[in-house]
């Protein structure tokens, strides 16, 4: 056999087709593409999702929600794949791409807490949970996140509401330097030293030493050491240490 013997096998190799070249080529006068219309024209056509012209299926269907394009992907490790790594080993993304615990170095690593831990382990992910962080700390290892900021730590049941865990009548305690008190009630003796008294009703005395304050009536003597008079009305004369001044008027004008 000879290398001009050898032929591509059938169909391997097709011609292409030529058109534009007169009525005897057989693809003449048209060039295959029909007469007139849409189809016919240079650029012409309709892409694969056109109907018609009816509403189509991507403008049918509701639409919910949106997609978070700064979302971060994690890849996620368990406590119970740490299982591959002995005591005091440390464990990164490296570690982690050895031991077939992740696929990719560039991508960000989240432990979470499923699963147990019984070895101390030195452990430096991008972020942890609250669970796995706890669980870590308490097998004796170490955690770090590669930002730099502090792991979570489990807080303490009933520590998380303001006021829980503390035993029935406990004070709660205010600002710095601030003193909570009671509002006073009758019979209770406010900051000042004063006793607070119950307001007295129609028909109720007050107490013994109290005094009520009410308006002068008249021919009373006021706090102030001045007399109470009566006022004056149509047809009642004025006492006489009161001068009752009249106003001016064209009667009372003076005449040059």
């Amino acid at each position: 056999m000879k290398l001009s013997d050898i032929r591509p096998a059938a169909g391997a190799i097709k011609r292409r087709k030529r058109i534009g070249c007169g009525l005897g080529s057989g693809h003449g006068r048209t060039a295959t593409k029909g007469t007139k219309g849409q189809n016919c024209r240079s650029g012409g056509g309709v892409p694969p999702w056109f109907e018609g012209g009816q509403m189509p299926l991507q403008r049918r269907v509701p639409k919910r929600g949106f997609t978070n394009i700064f979302k971060t992907h994690y890849q996620v490790v368990n406590l119970s794949d740490l299982a591959r790594f002995e005591s005091g080993a440390k464990v990164n993304r490296g570690t982690l791409l050895e031991k077939g615990l992740i696929k990719k170095a560039n991508l960000p690593v989240k432990l979470l807490g499923r699963g147990e831990l019984t070895v101390p382990l030195d452990i430096e992910v991008d972020a942890v949970s609250r669970s796995a962080s706890s669980a870590v700390t308490g097998a004796g290892g170490t955690i770090r996140l590669v930002s730099g900021k502090k792991p979570p730590v489990a807080e303490a049941a009933g520590a998380r509401g303001r006021g829980e865990g503390k035993p029935a009548g406990a004070e709660v305690e205010g600002p710095a330097g601030s003193e909570t008190r009671e509002p006073a009630g009758p019979g209770k003796e406010a900051p000042g030293g004063a006793e607070v008294r119950e307001p007295t009703g129609p028909g109720e005395e007050a107490p013994a030493g109290a005094e009520m304050g009410g308006p002068a009536d008249a021919g009373e003597e006021t706090p102030g050491g001045a007399e109470v008079r009566e006022p004056t009305g149509p047809g009642e004369e004025a006492s006489p240490d009161s001068e009752a001044a009249e106003p001016p008027g064209p009667e009372n004008e003076e005449r040059p």
